[in-house]
């Protein structure tokens, strides 16, 4: 097998309760380190792709309008109903364990740049860098500029990096403003 070519594709996000859509995915296997490591890598392409159900997930905004005030609707709105032209992923599966190796996602307002490793046990560690355009970063209120860092052109970035699960027993969370570490975590 070379390659699956799938028209209009849905892949459902397990424990978010969201998914995402696309127009087409093509899904190549590389059988490389099958006998090293045990593990198939996945190349995946999707063209025209968005996230489907989350504005059900996020439900009640009122929250976000109170502190940014309510002319962020409509900005709200663009943010989570934006159409990636592509989302590109290589992932490298072994045992419980997915890895990220790379996450490309374009749009004309947002760029997603990812990687990282989530398992079975719910353990997750990502790195995370999003751009916003000048054009979708002008509608920002200023409380939410102030945490964003300017790049070339007009452009904003965001990085941010997780380390944590409850196999794990500890959370981190680094951003470009802030670092948050528990050494010890206990869910009942």
């Amino acid at each position: 097998m070379r390659f699956v070519e799938l028209e209009r594709p849905v892949f459902v996000i397990k424990g978010f309760d969201l998914a995402l859509g696309a127009r087409q995915a093509y899904i190549e296997p590389d059988f490389s380190e099958l006998t090293k490591k045990k593990a198939i890598i996945l190349k995946c392409t999707l063209k025209d792709a968005a996230f489907l159900g989350i504005e059900e997930k996020i439900g009640d905004t009122d929250e976000v309008f109170k502190f940014f005030g309510n002319h962020t609707q409509p900005l709200l709105h663009k943010l989570i109903s934006v159409l990636f032209e592509t989302i590109k992923t290589e992932l490298l599966i072994y045992g419980e364990t997915l890895e990220f190796l790379s996450f490309e996602a374009d749009s004309k307002d947002i760029k997603l740049y990812a990687s990282g490793a989530t398992n079975e046990s719910g353990d997750l560690k990502l790195k995370l860098k999003v751009f916003f355009s000048p054009q979708i970063a002008a509608d920002f209120p200023e409380e939410l500029r102030a945490l964003l860092v300017a790049k070339s052109k007009g452009w904003l970035s965001y990085s941010l990096e997780f380390d944590g699960g409850e196999e794990k027993g500890f959370l981190k969370l680094e951003s470009d403003r802030f670092r948050i570490e528990f050494e010890q975590i206990e869910i009942h």
